[in-house]
């Protein structure tokens, strides 16, 4: 992409701003945890964490976020910056699963066909120290988490009747997929202010 992903523009506003624009229309707070470049300044309802160690991949960012969300929630909705377009409805559907099965799960993951999502997910804050020792033994691979943690596999026909084209599930790799996103927002956005002009 030529930068960090969180630095990309869409309307005027990076990433960043975006995601957390998304969560305070949720009434929660958007935690980052990286390494590197960061924003200039601080945005209400936002907070960049840093990673103790910057080798480690996304499994570290997992566990510093947790950490962090401890006090403030019994679970975590994590995702990753370049996955922008997570709806209200997917997550709140995530949630309503691990509620349903309370104290026998520690993830909720999305799965569809064979591909799970390690890194879009609902996690219990109370294993945050878990997952650091987890990263500390050796563990870097998110896709192992699910083996580490007692999971409960959310499929694909019941991610689609919260997000019909899983738009939540979308991440943005390569230029390619960044322009053809970056293309369809702005039609969606100047749908959306044809439909409020003719109000």
């Amino acid at each position: 992409m030529g930068r960090d992903k969180w630095e990309l523009e869409l309307g005027g506003r990076t990433f960043w701003e975006h995601c957390v624009a998304r969560f305070s229309r949720l009434g929660a707070w958007c935690a980052v945890g990286r390494v590197g470049s960061r924003p200039p300044g601080d945005l209400e309802g936002g907070v960049w964490l840093t990673d103790m160690q910057p080798d480690r991949g996304p499994v570290e960012g997992l566990a510093v976020g947790l950490a962090w969300a401890q006090s403030l929630s019994e679970w975590a909705w994590v995702s990753t910056i370049d996955c922008p377009v997570f709806g209200a409805a997917f997550v709140s559907g995530l949630c309503d699963v691990a509620e349903r099965f309370g104290e026998d799960v520690e993830v909720v993951m999305p799965r569809v066909e064979e591909q799970s999502f390690p890194l879009t997910a609902i996690y219990r804050t109370s294993i945050a120290e878990r997952v650091r020792r987890w990263v500390e033994t050796g563990g870097r691979r998110a896709g192992e988490l699910s083996d580490a943690f007692a999971t409960r596999w959310v499929q694909e026909a019941d991610l689609r009747r919260w997000d019909p084209q899983l738009m939540s599930l979308r991440p943005l790799n390569t230029p390619q997929e960044w322009e053809r996103y970056r293309i369809e927002w702005q039609q969606g956005e100047s749908a959306r202010g044809g439909e409020r002009e003719g109000k």
